[in-house]
C-alpha cells in the first residue's frame, strides 16, 4: 500500500477557486465554503450547463437554475451518499459526433 500524498500545506487563492468554485467568504453549516453562482448568468441561450458533486437539491430531484443570458444549469447531485436520490443523465452514445461539441 502506498503512503498518502502530502498535506496541501496553505491553501491559495488559486487552489481554493480549483476546488470549490468563486465563493461567497463564508461558511457552509458543513463546513464548506459558500459558493456563488454567478456564472449560471453568463451561460448563452440555448446552453445548458449539467453539474454534478455539488448538491443543491432539497427534494430529492436535480435543480435547474435559469440565467439571465438565457440558458440554465442543471444541479444534478442529489445527495444519494448522503441519504439522498440517485439522479443520472443518459446521454446518447452519438451525441458528440452530431452536436460536434467539446465536453
Amino acid at each position: 500500500m502506498e503512503p498518502p500524498p502530502p498535506a496541501l500545506g496553505r491553501v491559495t487563492f488559486l487552489l481554493s477557486r480549483a476546488l470549490f468554485g468563486e465563493t461567497t467568504s463564508r461558511v457552509q453549516k458543513d463546513g464548506f465554503p459558500e459558493r456563488c453562482l454567478n456564472w449560471v448568468n453568463h451561460i448563452p441561450t440555448g446552453y445548458t450547463v449539467y453539474c454534478g458533486h455539488d448538491q443543491r437539491s432539497t427534494n430529492g430531484c436535480p435543480l435547474t437554475i435559469p440565467g439571465r443570458a438565457g440558458g440554465q444549469a442543471i444541479f444534478t447531485d442529489t445527495g444519494a451518499g448522503k441519504g439522498g436520490h440517485l439522479a443520472w443523465l443518459d446521454v446518447p452514445a452519438n451525441f458528440m459526433e452530431d452536436s460536434g461539441s467539446a465536453v
